[in-house]
């Protein structure tokens, strides 16, 4: 009963996460000069950071925008704040993807950004939240949502090699980072360090100061964009047709990223 049960938690597992489609709608270009990846961040874009809770067996996201790049080889340094969801799963997995949101997706962001991850799986439950593969090959959500972590525990309990391979693939399944369809650019992240902040409230000073965010260090390792974002220098959107990236002004505002003469 047991093993069938594993067979059945590990297919689970394999259609909780998603199904590679079967065509794409463009081909991405791979950014590989370290140099051109951190440019993907000098206009400072919003975006929407994907990790994994592996204890669950599903995705997360957040949005960011508190990112600079710190040298011309992808480098960066990011803050988040230490009660999110994601800050727990980037301390454990220290690796993650980012991807820069466009034109339309304000209330997909918005609603990712007023959820929390711990209480819900936001891909399960946010409409138009959907995962890709960083170099933008499209995927689709399965329904149904299945205990996962019990379906990991039947699976490591049992010793059939079928049931190993389901597990196996389960877990590459989410071993693989995930952009979200919709953005301009993925670009998966390793951690290279993370520190507490120092927050000098009302003149306190650092002694007394309390550390409310971690403040990360990361490298881009791989990037992707889109061919309508990349002009072979600049990570800006060619023309007015074709949707702009974000900034956050503060207050649930957004504002497009255009170049100059371009309106």
């Amino acid at each position: 009963m047991q093993a069938a049960f594993a067979e059945k938690a590990g297919a689970a597992v394999v259609e909780k996460e998603f199904a590679r489609a079967s065509d794409k709608d463009k081909e991405w270009l791979e950014l590989i000069d370290p140099k051109l990846r951190s440019r993907l961040l000098y206009v400072n874009p919003v975006c929407c950071l994907t990790t994994v809770d592996i204890g669950r067996g599903q995705r997360n996201a957040m949005v960011v925008s508190w990112l600079t790049p710190i040298n011309n080889y992808g480098v960066f340094i990011m803050a988040i704040n230490k009660q999110r969801h994601t800050a727990s799963l980037i301390l454990a997995r220290r690796s993650f993807c980012l991807s820069a949101g466009t034109v339309g997706m304000e209330s997909t962001l918005l609603k990712v950004g007023k959820t929390h991850g711990h209480h819900i799986d936001k891909f399960d439950q946010i409409e138009g939240l959907n995962a890709v593969k960083i170099d933008n090959t499209s995927f689709q959500k399965k329904s149904g949502k299945p205990s996962l972590p019990n379906a990991f525990n039947a699976l490591l309990d049992s010793d059939s090699e079928e049931e190993g391979e389901k597990e196996t693939e389960g877990h590459a399944l989410l071993a693989e980072e995930a952009g979200i369809l919709g953005c301009a650019a993925h670009m998966q992240c390793k951690v290279l360090s993370i520190v507490d902040s120092v927050e000098d409230v009302e003149g306190e000073g650092a002694d007394e100061a309390e550390s409310h965010h971690h403040i990360i260090t990361a490298r881009i390792e791989r990037a992707f964009v889109s061919p309508d974002h990349w002009d072979g220098r600049n990570f800006v959107a060619k023309d007015t047709s074709i949707p702009a990236c974000l900034s956050f002004l503060g207050s649930q505002r957004f504002a497009r990223i255009l170049p100059c003469g371009l309106s």
